[in-house]
């Protein structure tokens, strides 16, 4: 026996629905308006050395959304928040010169900035760093070093270093293994500092 919902309910939930997706256009747009206006106090605050809002112009740039798309320009605003210690501006910088956008392709570079935002819990670049070693981009190919940093990454809430950890674990002999685990605690007992 099928369930028969009556007309009158149906009419609900579309109303309901419809009221929700107005709901949310009204806000999308009440937030790009937002947006508009505040860019020109993004760059602003930027220009007066805030850390945060170099980040976010450079975002801004990066993605090309509200102001036009300008790598240069990104890179500039990383640089100017990654220099006062902002990890994600850190970590930005990292993947624009692994992938050369806006500078030349460097993975020495990719690797330091990666790693000084490792070095402050920053998991995106913890991750970056294992990957890095893995396939010895910037650095030597080193399987222990990969696995302590995908592990040190997992621990830290990137889900998806396990995946590459097991990959790794397969070439690796148990006495790598346990050297490789000695050297997550290591690094996770100094903070990140001796790694």
């Amino acid at each position: 026996m099928s369930t028969v919902y009556p007309l009158a309910e149906n009419r609900n939930i579309l109303t309901t629905r419809n009221q929700l997706i107005c709901s949310l256009l009204i806000q999308l747009m009440l937030a790009s308006s937002v947006l508009a206006v505040d860019v020109k106090t993004l760059q602003q605050s930027a220009e007066a050395g805030e850390a945060e809002a170099q980040y976010q112009l450079a975002v801004l740039y990066d993605d090309g959304g509200e102001v036009a798309q300008n790598y240069e320009q990104a890179i500039y605003w990383y640089q100017k928040a990654a220099e006062q210690g902002l990890d994600k501006a850190q970590h930005n910088l990292g993947i624009a010169y692994d992938e050369g956008l806006g500078v030349t392709q460097d993975y020495q570079q990719a690797y330091e900035w990666f790693q000084k935002a490792a070095q402050q819990g920053f998991s995106l670049s913890q991750f970056s760093l294992g990957i890095m070693y893995a396939f010895g981009q910037g650095r030597l190919a080193d399987a222990k070093r990969a696995y302590m940093w995908l592990k040190i990454a997992r621990n830290n809430g990137y889900p998806e270093a396990a995946r590459y950890m097991r990959l790794i674990v397969r070439e690796m002999s148990q006495e790598q293994r346990s050297e490789a685990e000695a050297l997550v605690s290591r690094c996770e007992a100094s903070n990140f500092k001796d790694c």
